[in-house]
């Protein structure tokens, strides 16, 4: 039977049968919803702080919320591997789960992040992000894109990093990809080079699992949340692959397949799209 090509973001059909983790008990569940609505009240209170600061010190509020919902969320995050580069860079990492980002920030608080137009209304993280000067986009309009990357040029040329997911969505699998090149002319306006970053969700055998992800479309927050506080031994791992210099692309369609081939080459080849049902073992 051939597959048939749905989409490249992850729904729960893209789910393998055998992807079960391991689950905590109730009193655990419960603890974590407590703790995680406890970093919420945390996140508007922070909130109502970053409105008289400056964008640098509204970074490091964020960075501090991220790290208490991560605990909260019961998430361990690992990082390894080491940038070559010190000063401003593109960061672009694959998109796995509602998480991965809060990693990255509470891991670096100097990021400059790029989040979806909703979160800017958000009535409990809103206003920390737009203090913290998160870039706010609408993906699912082409027109909005290149005010996007005009703004993450000029975060660049003032000396920030930025953090950017190129997919777009998250995915089932690490890599997902590829990667969407237009945010890397932002890198070649700027004249920083691109550093790739892979995530990857996996249990604490080192297991992959996709049930962390959020299937954008699909489930509400409140969904995906329940089902990250019932699972055992969930860890975020970064790994920061080596930089992508401008040298080494012509133009922003090749700088996005360098840096995406960064992570395959880590991973191995994996599938990249999303198929039906009758065909998810293979997803």
């Amino acid at each position: 039977m051939t597959a048939v090509t749905v989409d490249h973001a992850c729904r729960l059909d893209c789910v393998p049968d055998h992807d079960r983790p391991p689950e905590v008990g109730p009193p655990r569940r419960a603890a974590r919803r407590l703790a995680f609505a406890a970093s919420c009240a945390l996140a508007y209170v922070l909130g109502l702080v970053a409105a008289a600061l400056r964008p640098p010190a509204a970074r490091r509020l964020l960075g501090l919320w991220c790290r208490s919902a991560l605990r909260a969320a019961g998430i361990r995050v690992r990082i390894d591997g080491v940038g070559e580069h010190s000063g401003p860079t593109l960061v672009v990492a694959n998109h796995v789960s509602f998480f991965d980002g809060l990693a990255m920030l509470a891991a670096h608080p100097h990021l400059v992040g790029v989040g979806t137009h909703q979160s800017r209304s958000n009535p409990v993280l809103g206003r920390l992000f737009t203090r913290s000067g998160v870039i706010f986009v609408d993906g699912t309009d082409r027109a909005a894109i290149p005010g996007m990357v005009r703004d993450v040029a000029a975060e660049l040329a003032a000396g920030d990093s930025v953090l950017v997911y190129p997919e777009g969505a998250p995915r089932c699998r690490e890599p997902g990809g590829p990667f969407r090149p237009a945010v890397f002319q932002a890198a070649l306006d700027a004249g920083v080079p691109v550093q790739p970053v892979l995530t990857r969700c996996v249990l604490r055998d080192g297991t992959p699992t996709a049930r962390a992800s959020w299937y954008t479309g699909e489930e509400e927050v409140g969904s995906m949340l329940d089902r990250v506080f019932r699972m055992r031994g969930l860890e975020l791992r970064i790994t920061l692959l080596p930089p992508v210099e401008l040298t080494d692309a012509r133009d922003r369609r090749e700088l996005a397949r360098t840096a995406w081939d960064r992570l395959v080459d880590r991973t191995g080849p994996l599938p990249s799209d999303c198929v039906t049902a009758d065909e998810r073992a293979r997803c």
